[in-house]
């Protein structure tokens, strides 16, 4: 059986509000890892924050995976996951997204 695994990873680079960069990434965290409980087609899910001041390196990763391209499409439309991303979407983000079945 292969699995997709669906990569993504979070830069928060809002300028207004930097001050609260801590506090809306853990928010962020919570919400992603909440994702578990509402969406049956989730695999695994993990989420982490980084630790490296490296200044190319992302603020969090999102580590997902599903048994088929379907369950990854099922969970991009999925009620919870939109929610996740209209918070997103409430500050300046840059992300980069990974898919891939192995």
């Amino acid at each position: 059986m292969s699995l997709l695994k669906h990569i993504v990873f979070i830069k928060y680079v809002e300028t207004n509000s930097t001050d609260n960069k801590v506090e809306f990434l853990n928010i962020l965290r919570f919400k992603l890892e909440s994702l578990k409980d509402s969406i049956d087609e989730i695999v695994n899910l993990e989420v982490g924050i980084n630790i490296s001041n490296r200044p190319t390196a992302f603020d969090m990763s999102l580590y997902v995976q599903f048994e088929t391209e379907k369950d990854l499409a099922i969970y991009s439309k999925h009620p919870e996951h939109v929610k996740v991303l209209d918070f997103m979407r409430s500050v300046e983000l840059e992300t980069a997204v990974v898919d891939y079945l192995i």
